[in-house]
This record gives C-alpha cells, structure tokens and sequence, in this order.
C-alpha cells in the first residue's frame, strides 16, 4: 500500500484510509491499543519496528517509534516502511517529534511550516494507529541566546495552541516532555511544563514524564501529585540501574492512578541480550511498587 500526502493520489488515498478517518487498520489497532491501555499499564521500548519481533518475544506490549525517522513529516509523500499488517507489535506511540531546526521559540519561528509537519505527522500516525506523540525536541525549543524570555515563552504557548487541536483531530495526543537544562532551557520540570499547558488551554496536549530526566533533575515525588491529571505516558531509563529508586517512583504513579504506557528509552544498549532482563525487572518493580 502507498500513501502519498500530495493532491494527485488523494482519491486512492482517501479510498484506503478513508476521507477525514484513519483506514480500518489504523482504527482497529488504536482501539485495541486504547482498550488495552484503559484496563492496566502497558510497556515498551523506544526503537524501530523492524525490533518489533524481539520487543514481543521480551515481553513488550508496543513499539515507540520515531516520528523524524518513521513517519517522516518533512516529506509531502510517504509510504510505510514496514508492513503494517503483519507488524508483531504495534506501534502506539512516537518520539522524536520536531528537528531542531523547526523552531518554536527565536526568531526564525515559521508557524506555517510548523503547522505542515505536525499535521503531516498526525495523520501519518492515526493511519498507523498511534494514539501519543512524546513532544521533547529539545533544541526546537531551546530559547536563543539574546532572545526575550517572556517572549520565547508566549511562542513555546502558541505552538502547543498550534499544534495539540491538530493532534486532536487525528485523535491523538501530543505528550510535552520535561527536559533537563542540560538539553534545553525551557520546560525542565513536570511543574513548569505544566504550566505552559495550562496557559495553552489547547485540547490535544498533555504532559509525560521520563523518570531519568526527573531525577536529574531532582524532582521531588510530590510533583507526581501534581501533575498527575495531565500525565498520558512516561519513558523509564534502565529498570536494572537503580531499583529502589525506581520503585518510589513507580508506587507514586501507582498509587496516583496512572495506568498508561511506559517505554523503555535508551536503558538497554543490547536489545538482543539485554532487553527481555529489563522489562522483566520493570514489570516486577511496578507490580510490588
């Protein structure tokens, strides 16, 4: 099957996916994925779907692909570069969202191609029967040098108000990512970040939490209280790496009521040998959390 976002394919298109709706596959696996995440947590690792077979046979319950690489929504045709078919696993969820020379704060914010990608990405990603979107890209964000602060922060608000009404409409969710200033210099923390999404007041975006990035950030577990209306996903390093700690983390989204996905995201170097270890232990820390 190929999909091509361009005006000469658009009847074939629309006859495969449907005018203004995800295809039957894209809406049967968003409604599997959706009905699965509703009745308990669900977990996965951040890599490409050609892992798929490895993730299933670890214990893994979907993949986290990349948007840059996979959907690819600088590029106005697109065809799937796996057979979404027979796919062992699928994939609900995305990283890697906007390159980093995309920007949404400075002065070469470009609203018009903002809303290009973001709606290319969407729609790619309900076709395949995605339901979240991880937002960090943190040098898209990252404020230039010199630039007005207050100003960077009402441009970083009205991207989100961009952005989430379009992620909405496709059924989706764009999930804002706290990173640490290591990365990027606005948004570092669940509570800040919250707070740009309150001011957005945009349907379509929540928040996610990376408990690695938490931690360097030395947040405390009390921001899991209050955060945990808007919290949708969350990434965890490696389960091996620090247990207890770990396991404070997960009780405390535990005992908020959090019931979504987490995707292992850089923790394991060798999917091969290293991965099925590791969502082992993160299945056993959360189930004693």
């Amino acid at each position: 099957m190929r999909i091509l976002f361009r005006a000469i394919n658009r009847r074939r298109f629309l006859g495969t996916v449907g005018a203004g709706a995800a295809g039957a596959l894209g809406v049967e696996r968003l409604m599997a994925g959706e009905a699965k995440a509703s009745a308990g947590i669900r977990f996965g690792v951040c890599t490409g779907p050609e892992n798929a077979a490895l993730l299933k046979e670890a214990g893994c319950d979907y993949v986290e692909a990349s948007v840059q690489s996979f959907l690819k929504p600088d590029e106005a045709e697109w065809t799937p570069p796996v057979d979404l078919e027979t796919l062992p696993l699928g994939i609900e969820s995305y990283n890697s969202f906007l390159p980093g020379g995309l920007k949404v704060t400075g002065p070469d914010v470009d609203l018009e191609r903002l809303k290009a990608y973001v709606t290319r990405a969407c729609e790619r990603a309900k076709h395949v029967g995605s339901s979240v979107i991880v937002w960090g890209s943190g040098a898209s964000r990252k404020i230039p040098d010199g630039w007005d602060r207050a100003k960077a922060e009402e441009q970083y608000v009205a991207a989100l108000g961009l952005a989430g009404p379009i992620a909405a409409a496709q059924g989706l969710t764009l999930a804002l990512e706290p990173l640490p200033t290591r990365e990027t210099n606005i948004a570092n923390t669940t509570v800040e970040a919250m707070g740009y999404i309150r001011k957005a007041e945009a349907e379509g975006i929540a928040l996610m939490v990376d408990l690695r990035h938490f931690t360097t950030m030395n947040e405390p577990l009390e921001n899991l209280d209050a955060c945990k209306d808007l919290l949708v996903h969350s990434h965890v390093g490696d389960p091996l790496a620090n247990p207890d700690r770990l396991k404070q983390q997960l009780g405390r989204l535990k005992a908020n009521g959090f019931a979504a996905r987490m995707s292992i995201e850089g923790g394991v170097k060798d999917l091969k040998k290293g991965l099925k270890p590791a969502v082992e232990a993160l299945r056993k820390t959360w189930a004693e959390a």
